[in-house]
C-alpha cells in the first residue's frame, strides 16, 4: 500500500521488476520503454546486447495514469502488451510495429521475426 494514497510510480514499479525478475530477464526503464513503443525509436539502446537475455520486461505509463506491460520473447520472438483494462488490437499492432522499428536498429534484434502473443490475463473490474 503506498503512503497518503500516493501514485504508483516508475521508480516503485521498476525496483519491484529488478527484485523479482530473473537474471536473464531485461527489466526495461519505463521512460525508455514509453519512447520506444510510441515513437519506434530510441539512440540510448541502439547498441545494447539484448541475445544474453530471454525476454524483456517494459512497464509502459499511458497517459501519465495507467501502467501496462509489455513483454518480449527473446527465445519465440514474440511480443505482448498487456492492459490491466484488456488490450486494444489497434494499439497492440501500433506498439508491435514500433518495436520492430526499434529492433531492425539494434544489431542484436535485427534478423528477428517478430509476432503478436496474445497473454491471457484477469481484467482489471473498476476504473
Amino acid at each position: 500500500m503506498l503512503l497518503n494514497g500516493g501514485w504508483l510510480i516508475d521508480k516503485i514499479i521498476e525496483a519491484y521488476l529488478h527484485r523479482i525478475a530473473a537474471p536473464d530477464v531485461y527489466i526495461m526503464d519505463s521512460i525508455v520503454s514509453k519512447t520506444i513503443f510510441t515513437n519506434g525509436q530510441i539512440n540510448k539502446l541502439k547498441n545494447f546486447d539484448f541475445s544474453k537475455y530471454v525476454a524483456i520486461v517494459a512497464p509502459l505509463n499511458i497517459n501519465d495514469n495507467h501502467w501496462c506491460l509489455v513483454y518480449i520473447s527473446i527465445i519465440t520472438k514474440t511480443f505482448s502488451y498487456l492492459d490491466p483494462f484488456g488490450e486494444k488490437k489497434r494499439i497492440a499492432n501500433t506498439m508491435l510495429k514500433n518495436w520492430i522499428n526499434f529492433a531492425q536498429s539494434n544489431c542484436s534484434l535485427e534478423s528477428f521475426e517478430w509476432s503478436n502473443y496474445e497473454m491471457s490475463h484477469s481484467i482489471q473490474k473498476d476504473s
